[in-house]
């Protein structure tokens, strides 16, 4: 998908290196910020493979994804 930052070598905040490609969810968001240039904060924020747990700007409900709301990010700077 082409994103724009990528974690050094030997780290991966997504999936466990056994587990196989990432969950199409987290493939998707990592998309969307990799073009709003907000990476900073996601990449200290978003963690494993699942983005329905407290993920900053992600607001969810029964395993999905409700709300994409990125308005407020800078805050959490």
């Amino acid at each position: 998908m082409g994103l724009r930052w990528i974690k050094p070598p030997g780290s991966n905040n997504f999936r466990l290196p056994s587990s196989g490609d990432c969950d199409p969810r987290v493939e998707l968001l990592l998309y969307v910020i990799g073009l709003t240039e907000y990476h900073p904060i996601f990449a200290k924020n978003w963690k494993g493979n699942d983005p329905c747990v407290v993920w900053i700007g992600i607001s969810y409900r029964l395993d999905r994804i409700i709300v994409i709301d990125f308005a407020d990010t800078r805050k959490f700077e």
